[in-house]
């Protein structure tokens, strides 16, 4: 999420509301703008820390994760991620999927990263199209995959994908963006009858990323709920009732025509993201 300046206090108070609390995995990407909220009286030894490789320099990680660990005040990333495989210049023009710097290309010098100031790598928003190019390729495998995982896009077959490959599956929007979603209308996920007979916690082995402003909501999160094997297929298959959709489509800035291809994002097609099939169908 994106926060603007004049919510950076509230934001500041959050944070160390959800520390106190017990939250060890702090989240962040130089796009979040949260960075530099470096509010905790907990030792950084107890905390796994997150940024992400700025898009426009994929030519450079090793300079974007100096500018992360500055804003940031700490000594090491435990986890470094590439925020998505597309790379855009600092002209503004997203890069095809065939112009350098290539995702592989990126994540070789991020394998060079870590040591000391870099204790891990990963990817966020692969595909398992563009996991199996990397995986021939790559000497370090990602600790993790970053993706978007909810009823309405479930990703049935990347997450074991990911999983038999020992690459662990963090979620970022695992509720839709919740009953005020500022992406779509979520009512039908939240008013259908698995929803409201069950927690809307995932026991599919992936860590979802939530976020909240009350400490009530924070203690709870925090409160294991176990649900049966029927119970989690009857979530995972939510989306043949009420559709298949993927956050990201509702983010304007990231779309746009590209010549030759038409609608794309960032710079590539859903096919060449590896999210479609040739005739349109969501690959789930």
């Amino acid at each position: 999420m994106i926060f603007p300046d004049e919510d950076r206090p509230k934001v500041t108070e959050i944070l160390k509301q959800a520390i106190l609390a017990g939250y060890r995995y702090i989240d962040t990407a130089p796009m979040y703008a949260t960075e530099d909220l470096r509010a905790s009286g907990v030792p950084r030894s107890e905390l796994t820390v997150v940024t992400k490789l700025v898009q426009t320099q994929h030519h450079d990680p090793k300079a974007s994760l100096r500018e992360s660990l500055a804003r940031l005040g700490v000594g090491y990333i435990d986890i470094f991620l590439m925020h998505w495989p597309n790379a855009s210049g600092e002209d503004g023009r997203w890069r095809s999927i065939e112009e350098s710097p290539t995702f592989v290309e990126t994540y070789k010098k991020m394998e060079k990263l870590v040591g000391a100031e870099c204790r891990s790598i990963g990817v966020c928003n692969f595909s398992q199209k563009t996991l199996d190019v990397l995986l021939k390729e790559c000497t370090i495998k990602p600790v993790v995959n970053l993706i978007e995982v909810h009823p309405y896009n479930p990703n049935l077959k990347l997450v074991p994908y990911c999983l038999e490959r020992g690459i662990r599956v963090i979620s970022w929007g695992p509720l839709g963006g919740g009953p005020k979603s500022l992406y779509f209308d979520t009512s039908p996920m939240y008013s259908h009858p698995t929803l409201t007979s069950l927690a809307s916690r995932y026991n599919r082995g992936i860590v979802p990323i939530p976020h909240s402003a009350s400490r009530a909501r924070m203690d709870e999160n925090l409160r294991p709920v176990s649900l049966t094997d029927q119970e989690v297929e009857q979530i995972s298959n939510m989306h043949k009732q009420i559709g298949q959709r993927r956050l990201i489509d509702s983010v304007p800035f990231a779309w746009g025509e590209v010549p030759g291809k038409g609608h794309a994002i960032m710079g590539w097609t859903v096919q060449e993201m590896g999210w479609e099939d040739a005739a349109g169908n969501m690959l789930v």
